[in-house]
């Protein structure tokens, strides 16, 4: 592993622990002056059990005191002890800047233990601290990255959250991909899903160029349980496909037809594909894949025409010219059902038809009395007019 410090630089660190614990008070000198022999990375047991006798005692302060030269060493145990130590409030110490410097010189030991740890307090996301208590996210980066180097998980999420965070002032999608594929590898789950998203919310086309990385993270996060993204893995598998034979763009129109069809949007899948994408491989993909399932009842007529005009020579204009025959057909043999049934109602119908108006057809006159009566009109005009009633 990477180490930050030269082994020149070891002594530097050694005086000043032992320039600071000049300073200490004499319980304090004295406990971490026998923890610098007692806690070694070969015999940790011992040290490890004392000072859980002296938090069983509620002796917090002399515990932390006890194990933290041997952190600051790089000893893995002692760390793991000492930070719910230094930061946790039921042990009262509270005291995150000392954290930070005890796990500095940790982390630059090789202790990529402390590495994560700090990394994860840096970033805001350690369980056993609510609400981001001692969040420092100028810090992530530091602990982080050598953390990550050296497979922490801890490390690689705070990495990955980083740069993934909507919220994040260090966003960087591409950057976070990266560390969401590490962090997956090493078995953190959500990563996967977290990874798999930020492509996907990648321009289209982009998307559509690193959709091998989309399914191998989606199954992943398949595996771990997440079904919304074991649905989506065939569409994305062809997606994949595509690439190399359509072009990304083509490609990722190809999925979004399919992500259409997969809930029952035939008219929609095709309208996408003819007016939004106005893509010639998606409209003809489209429109043969609802030919093929029966639902092109669904197509609206204007698509179809659309389709009919501009793609007259190839089989999708034929289906559209198919389709659009047929529903002539269909219009005309309603339209006779329609004008049979108005005639049948006409002649089984009284005098009065319809609108009652004699240019309807459906008039019947009354019959006629036999009976003739005349009238004289007197003056200019006047005359006599006789009628039968």
């Amino acid at each position: 592993m990477q180490r930050l410090f030269t082994p020149l630089a070891r002594p530097l660190i050694a005086l000043a622990i032992a320039a600071a614990a000049l300073f200490l008070t004499a319980p304090a000198a004295q406990a971490q002056g026998s923890a610098v022999t007692e806690c070694t990375a070969g015999a940790m047991a011992p040290c490890v059990a004392r000072a859980e006798a002296m938090k069983a005692r509620g002796q917090y302060r002399a515990a932390a005191d006890y194990l933290e030269p041997a952190c600051r060493r790089g000893i893995r145990d002692a760390c793991v002890n000492l930070w719910p130590l230094l930061l946790e409030s039921r042990y009262g110490i509270r005291d995150g800047a000392r954290f930070y410097a005890v796990y500095d010189q940790a982390c630059a030991a090789g202790e990529v233990d402390a590495c994560g740890d700090a990394a994860l307090v840096a970033a805001g996301f350690s369980s056993e601290l609510p609400n981001g208590e001692f969040r420092d996210i100028r810090r992530v980066r530091r602990y982080g990255e050598p953390g990550c180097r050296g497979n922490d998980l801890e490390a690689c999420y705070a990495m990955m959250r980083l740069y993934a965070d909507e919220d994040s002032p260090y966003r960087n999608p591409d950057q976070g991909v990266i560390y969401a594929r590490k962090t997956c590898d090493l078995g953190e789950p959500s990563a996967c899903a977290i990874g798999s998203n930020l492509i996907v919310d990648m321009p289209n086309s982009v998307f559509a160029q690193r959709s091998a990385e989309v399914v191998y993270l989606s199954q992943k996060a398949c595996d771990a349980g997440a079904r919304d993204f074991c649905d989506s893995l065939p569409n994305l598998r062809n997606l994949a496909g595509r690439v190399a034979q359509f072009g990304a763009a083509d490609a990722y129109h190809m999925f979004i037809v399919d992500q259409g069809l997969d809930v029952d949007n035939w008219g929609g899948s095709v309208a996408y594909a003819v007016n939004e994408a106005r893509s010639r491989a998606g409209t003809r993909y489209a429109l043969g894949r609802v030919s093929q399932l029966g639902r092109m009842g669904y197509v609206a007529q204007n698509d179809l025409y659309a389709i009919e005009h501009f793609y007259g020579g190839e089989p999708a204009g034929q289906i559209a010219r198919t389709e659009l025959a047929r529903r002539q057909r269909l219009d005309e043999q309603a339209r006779r059902r329609a004008e049979a049934e108005r005639r049948r109602a006409a002649q089984s119908s009284g005098p009065w038809v319809g609108s009652g108006s004699s240019r309807s057809g459906g008039y019947r006159p009354p019959p006629r009395s036999g009976v003739v009566v005349c009238t004289t009109y007197q003056g200019y005009g006047g005359g006599t007019v006789c009628k039968e009633e």
